[in-house]
């Protein structure tokens, strides 16, 4: 089987135009994946709840690791279709495109995606008005990606409590993504619905226990452990 397509985007004021896709064999072309990476978000949550029996399996915390890099991933990857939709195809209601501000304030290839965030406001003239709770939720799951990503410190620790503070981090990082959209002038999807409004999860060592409040964490124990000591 061989078969060619070719799609390109609209060129906007600058002028410039995404690559031109092109297959001549088995294959597929992809546009965005967005919709189904929410889907996979929403599912993987619901798994790690319904498997946390398995908490202290290597394989379940492999599959916590695969969740929290999606939902850092799908942050990133809506700043960076904002940036291109900017470049190349702007809604009417957007600013003028202006590749120096932007840049200015992150620059694509190499930037620190909080910094990203930055991009939205310069693009559509408008505040997403993040809150303070959803930023702290997103800047401690991007950290957190970063260390599984790069295993920098060379070691990891977790209790049931971690666990449980980030999964609730996805929701409120959804919320996030939901002003980001909103910002751009763009509906929630259905997927992103689901995940602004997963349930919250708590720690229930059995099905039938009465809930009782458990003791915060000490400092320096689980994750906290990894971090690096600070000086008195």
């Amino acid at each position: 089987m061989a078969f060619q397509f070719e799609e390109k985007a609209q060129s906007g004021q600058s002028g410039n135009s995404y690559r031109t896709l092109r297959i001549d064999r088995a294959g597929r072309m992809i546009s965005s994946m967005q919709r189904k990476l929410q889907e996979r978000i929403v599912d993987a949550r619901d798994l790690a709840v319904q498997s946390s029996s398995n908490l202290l399996e290597i394989d379940y915390i492999m599959d916590i690791r695969s969740l929290l890099v999606d939902i850092i991933s799908l942050v990133d990857i809506t700043l960076h279709q904002a940036y291109y939709r900017a470049e190349n195809n702007a809604k009417p209601t957007w600013r003028p495109f202006d590749r120096e501000k932007l840049e200015k304030a992150c620059p694509r290839h190499g930037g620190r995606l909080q910094n990203k965030l930055k991009w939205i406001t310069i693009i559509t003239g408008n505040d997403p008005q993040f809150a303070q709770v959803e930023l702290a939720a997103f800047n401690e799951i991007r950290e957190l990606r970063n260390h599984f990503t790069h295993w920098d410190p060379p070691c990891f620790a977790y209790t049931a409590d971690d666990i449980v503070r980030w999964l609730n981090a996805i929701p409120t990082i959804g919320l996030l993504l939901w002003k980001i959209r909103k910002s751009l002038g763009s509906p929630p999807t259905v997927p992103l619905i689901h995940l602004m409004l997963g349930k919250r999860v708590k720690y229930q060592t059995h099905p039938n226990e009465i809930s009782i409040a458990r003791p915060p964490l000490s400092d320096g124990f689980g994750y906290a452990s990894c971090q690096p000591r600070r000086s008195a």
